[in-house]
């Protein structure tokens, strides 16, 4: 949420399953985009048991951002079952990706907390996934969140505007 409404809230997580649905209009060189966002949170204890969500979810996903907690190598290790589920897609052959490590305010927070999964452990995790970008971010400070977004979403953004110069019909549809 920090992204489309630049809020942060300490609130605790509450649901079981969370699908969120956002727009965000932005400016990318001299064109208007409009970037539409979907967000799936889960509990943590229902994403060690389950399969995360029906591929059907994913058909026509242009980016993936995999979502983990640098405090917790747990989440990183979940991640797999993330992206062998997106992989099941039919264009995520065609799809950019990310890798986002939140919580990164945590590392420099005297020894309350520190973190489990160092970048470079995130850096190889996402190499052996082919996973082409790796970033850590803090929704409380606000630090690499805009330029998460911001990464991903021109990486797709050039990928089609090349498609349209070469006259070809995007991938997406």
């Amino acid at each position: 949420r920090r992204y489309v409404d630049e809020k942060y809230s300490d609130l605790p997580f509450l649901p079981l399953v969370e699908l969120d649905f956002s727009i965000k209009t932005i400016q990318i060189r001299n064109h208007i985009v409009k970037v539409q966002l979907w967000r799936t949170q889960y509990s943590w204890n229902w994403i060690k048991s389950q399969r995360i969500t029906h591929p059907g979810m994913y058909s026509k996903a242009h980016g993936f951002m995999f979502v983990y907690d640098v405090t917790d190598e747990d989440t990183l290790s979940a991640l797999d079952k993330w992206h062998k589920d997106a992989q099941q897609a039919t264009a995520f052959k065609y799809a950019h990706t990310m890798l986002v490590g939140t919580k990164a305010d945590s590392i420099n927070i005297g020894n309350t907390q520190k973190s489990q999964v160092s970048y470079e452990t995130a850096l190889q995790f996402a190499n052996r996934l082919n996973i082409k970008h790796c970033i850590q971010t803090s929704a409380k400070t606000a630090a690499n969140v805009n330029k998460a977004f911001e990464t991903l979403i021109n990486a797709i953004y050039e990928e089609t505007v090349n498609l349209m110069h070469r006259k070809r019909k995007p991938f997406y549809g």
